[in-house]
């Protein structure tokens, strides 16, 4: 069912959406716990006060993350990356006309937010590049409530990953000049 953005939400577009999506998930909440739901956003949801409701509400969440807007999150993995504990999966491909190098990464149990109420998540990462050459072809992370291990880090990054085809896709109107 979808949650329609109402004035009333807020003052600016992103205060809108943030608020359609709360009553939405506030409405729906028995319907998604039955689907077993996993609730997938953009970087304008991967933040504590939309990430607890939906833990709150039992559910699973794969939101996009981004350095620019998780500085502290990014410290740490920084910390992590230079301390060799940032897991990781790479993996040769072949889509048809030439190879790619899929590069997987995770981190268990990082900050979402400073400060002792910080939600603590987990992160993956998915890079992918050209194999003779090492152009990036795609680059992407996500933070979620999910485990974090070797046997799930595909799923995750692929279901992220998904979300963005879908959302640009499947729902947002061409742009006439």
């Amino acid at each position: 069912m979808p949650e329609f953005i109402v004035p009333q939400d807020g003052t600016a577009n992103l205060d809108c959406e943030l608020a359609a999506a709360k009553r939405w998930l506030g409405n729906q909440r028995g319907w998604l716990q039955e689907q077993e739901a996993v609730i997938l956003g953009d970087v304008l949801f991967s933040h504590q006060p939309f990430s607890e409701p939906v833990t709150d509400a039992e559910l699973a969440f794969i939101l996009v993350c981004k350095p620019s807007s998780h500085e502290l999150l990014y410290q740490w993995l920084e910390g992590m990356q230079q301390g060799g504990t940032l897991d990781e999966i790479v993996e040769c491909k072949w889509n048809g006309p030439h190879g790619e190098i899929w590069r997987f990464r995770w981190a268990c149990d990082v900050p979402l937010r400073a400060g002792d109420g910080g939600m603590r998540v987990n992160w993956y990462e998915l890079t992918i590049s050209h194999e003779t050459d090492g152009t990036r072809l795609y680059k992407n992370s996500f933070v979620t409530n999910l485990d974090a291990d070797a046997t799930i880090v595909k799923v995750i990054t692929h279901a992220g990953r998904a979300r963005w085809k879908h959302e640009n896709e499947g729902h947002q109107r061409p742009h006439h000049p």
